[in-house]
């Protein structure tokens, strides 16, 4: 039996998970440490963090002791952030694969800014730099086939009627020309 985790990554297709993977790696990057000595002050397995950062482990499917750990060793300027990028890698998921979604905290008022800035790099490629500057041209996180899969599914999202159509619009409002805002 698939736990609701696991379902919703197969009805996704996996790999929409790269928001936390690309913070944790800058984030352990800054720190100037390898993924082994990260994972030790972390008090986590090197496979976890290896995991992450790769995208074989969805940082979503850590919540709890082990996530706090990890977010705790990264510069606590980046933890909010650390969080946001989670959240948002779950968001792409879920509509990827077409689920209802719980928005937490990171979608509150306070967080959506770090939201936003962090779905634009994920769909638009404009990497977030210090004071939310954007470099642009950097290419989006997510390949193209992924993209398009989440271009349709924003806009089957954003004109469903459902309490969850306002993140259909507020992801199809990230796309780039010449993708525009209609699916």
């Amino acid at each position: 039996m698939q736990d609701q985790g696991t379902a919703i990554m197969a009805a996704a297709g996996g790999g929409v998970w790269v928001l936390a993977a690309a913070v944790l790696r800058a984030g352990r990057a800054a720190l100037g440490q390898s993924q082994a000595r990260f994972a030790t002050s972390a008090g986590v397995d090197v496979g976890v963090v290896a995991g992450v950062e790769d995208g074989t482990v969805p940082a979503w499917t850590l919540l709890g002791p082990v996530w706090e750990r990890v977010v705790a060793a990264v510069r606590p300027e980046l933890a909010d952030v650390l969080y946001a990028a989670l959240a948002c890698d779950l968001l792409l998921t879920s509509v990827l694969a077409g689920e209802q979604f719980v928005t937490g905290d990171e979608f509150s008022e306070e967080y959506a800014g770090i939201s936003r800035m962090l779905l634009r790099w994920a769909i638009a490629g404009e990497l977030p730099v210090r004071g939310y500057a954007r470099v642009p041209d950097s290419g989006p996180l997510l390949d193209a086939g992924t993209l398009a899969r989440l271009h349709r599914a924003a806009g089957r999202l954003a004109t469903s009627g459902s309490e969850d159509a306002w993140a259909g619009r507020d992801l199809l409002a990230l796309f780039p020309s010449p993708w525009g805002a209609a699916a």
